[in-house]
């Protein structure tokens, strides 16, 4: 085997893996969990989030109505949750306790 043949093939073997390690790469950082939405965000508390909607009451939130929790809300991807939280489209994919509640609140249909 020439020296040119044996760096060819070490080139190839050599792109086969990267590709391969890049796909990898990417497919799991699709899988990778959504940041949760922090205490402070503004967005959290300009919407009024909460991480237990059993702690709120209609007094203190009107837009709350008993029963209503991020799990049962349109906004909320629960195809994606992981350990009691999704990402939630009101919070620009950060994830939600699926407990929790917020004043976007959206029936799923």
């Amino acid at each position: 085997m020439t020296t040119t043949n044996h760096s060819r093939r070490r080139f190839l073997r050599f792109a086969a893996t990267g590709v391969a390690g890049l796909s990898l790469g990417s497919s799991l950082s699709a899988w990778a969990a959504a940041p949760r939405l922090a205490a402070d965000d503004p967005q959290g508390k300009a919407l009024g989030y909460v991480e237990d909607a059993a702690k709120l009451s209609a007094t203190k939130e009107p837009a709350y109505k008993k029963g209503t929790v991020c799990s049962g809300c349109a906004l909320y991807d629960a195809a994606k949750a992981e350990a009691g939280y999704a990402p939630c489209l009101a919070f620009g994919g950060k994830a939600v306790n699926a407990k929790g509640w917020c004043r976007a609140y959206a029936p799923k249909p």
